[in-house]
């Protein structure tokens, strides 16, 4: 089953929710609290895996998101990530490329990465 999102929000970590089929628009404004989406495909995810961002968030002042920001190579062209981030997939439909939600497995493997990078950068403080 293919209806799950891994969330990450700044200075709280990674969970991983459920995802509506064919994942209505609204439900991401919902997500992450916004009006407007902007769909990133970062370096450091594998291919087809893709951060859907509040394409307004910078603006609105949003904090810095920090692993999405290093996903993204943030330390090569300094644009952060900013606010709550969901990972989903790109899938290819008859229509084009679509968004689609993750598999159990490894939108859990993604959380753990995050929180577990989150867990190393609490410990050096």
């Amino acid at each position: 089953m293919n209806n799950y999102a891994v969330k990450i929000v700044p200075d709280q970590g990674a969970s991983v929710i459920e995802a509506p089929d064919g994942l209505p628009l609204n439900w991401f404004y919902r997500q992450i609290d916004c009006s407007t989406i902007e769909t990133v495909r970062p370096d450091g995810l594998p291919d087809g895996l893709l951060m859907v961002i509040d394409e307004m968030g910078k603006i609105k002042d949003r904090p810095i998101n920090i692993v999405p920001s290093v996903w993204y190579g943030y330390f090569r062209h300094g644009d952060p990530i900013v606010g709550p981030v969901l990972v989903v997939r790109e899938e290819l439909t008859a229509e084009g490329l679509d968004l689609a939600g993750l598999n159990k497995e490894l939108a859990d493997e993604i959380a753990l990465a995050v929180n577990g990078w989150n867990s190393d950068e609490e410990e050096d403080d």
